[in-house]
């Protein structure tokens, strides 16, 4: 590296930069699932929000 002037080290320290950055950019792009093309569809659980004892009332309530 003695014998390359400063602009000659300038565009080779360009060039490694950007082989890292498209490297790493490559990389998560090649490794990133595909979620258009699964056939699992999302579960929804049912949750439970009142308490037994406020639905006995509220069944009380309604009932007179």
């Amino acid at each position: 590296m003695k014998n390359l002037n400063e602009t000659q080290k300038d565009i080779l320290g360009t060039l490694v930069a950007l082989t890292l950055v498209f490297t790493v950019v490559g990389y998560f792009t090649v490794t990133q699932p595909n979620y258009s093309e699964t056939n699992e569809e999302p579960t929804i659980e049912a949750k439970h929000v009142q308490s037994p004892v406020l639905e006995k009332y509220g069944k009380l309530f309604t009932k007179n």
